[in-house]
């Protein structure tokens, strides 16, 4: 029998309206997704805040184990905001030079992180905004 998420259930979905920065129009986001693209104008339109499961599932604890959620909570994971931050540029170098087949392997964005001295959430969260799928999850949350 294959593990799914129960945070990945999605019966459990929520919908927020948020303004394209662009052009003023409002879109729909779900509770699933990061990023939506504007009907009006084609803008890429982010949440303010990226979700992390510790941030919204109810199975986050069951599902990483009460030490790796203690640690990711503590870490400040579910605290990063999407912006301007120069370091962005320095850590979309960096996953770029790293990418294995067109993909990141989790392990090598551990490893980024580390160098860079930013938050693994850090790096996801860039990848995701680039469209680089993770890899080899060292949680076993996907292949």
């Amino acid at each position: 029998m294959r593990y799914v998420c129960p945070g990945q259930d999605f019966r459990n979905l929520r919908v927020a309206l948020y303004k394209c920065p662009n052009c003023g129009a409002e879109e729909e986001i779900f509770s699933n997704e990061t990023k939506v693209k504007c009907h009006e104008c084609g803008e890429w339109i982010y949440k303010e805040k990226l979700p992390s499961c510790i941030d919204w599932c109810a199975s986050a604890r069951q599902c990483l184990g009460e030490d790796r959620w203690k640690e990711l909570k503590a870490e400040g994971s579910a605290n990063f905001e999407l912006g301007g931050d120069p370091l962005d540029g320095t850590i979309e170098n960096e996953i770029q030079a790293s990418l294995v087949n067109g993909r990141l392997p989790c392990a090598i964005a551990f490893k980024i992180a580390r160098k860079l001295k930013v938050t693994p959430r850090q790096v996801g969260d860039i990848a995701n905004r680039l469209n680089i799928k993770i890899t080899s999850c060292q949680l076993g949350c996907f292949p």
